[in-house]
């Protein structure tokens, strides 16, 4: 994946979240996230912080978990923390490559699980 400064969504010390950019040249990840309110967006940058901080020190804190069954190992990624109350919860998904987490999509998760 190529990446541009202007694709950037968080960059720590160790880990750069980045959005991935469509063939129509559009970062939907980004236009998500700047289509939040400030209280969310700081969710978000709590959240990146703590991937860097699992990332680094070889840990798993919950922030990020790979979808079942994912031939690429696709991450879904918390930006509301587990454990945070009723819905809608704030959620990504990319995939890691190295310090680098490339963000695809952005959503509000209004429901627990799955559903069969």
């Amino acid at each position: 994946m190529v990446a541009s400064s202007r694709d950037v969504l968080f960059k720590g010390a160790d880990v750069t979240f980045r959005a991935m950019r469509t063939k129509k040249g559009q970062f939907p990840a980004m236009e998500w996230l700047e289509g939040l309110d400030e209280g969310s967006q700081g969710r978000f940058e709590r959240a990146a912080q703590q991937v860097e901080v699992d990332i680094r020190d070889g840990r798993q804190s919950g922030r990020t978990e790979v979808v079942a069954d994912s031939e690429h190992r696709l991450l879904e990624i918390r930006v509301t923390r587990k454990g945070a109350g009723r819905g809608p919860h704030l959620r990504m998904l990319g995939l890691r490559e190295g310090n680098t987490i490339w963000v695809a999509a952005g959503f509000k998760k209004q429901t627990t699980g799955c559903g069969k």
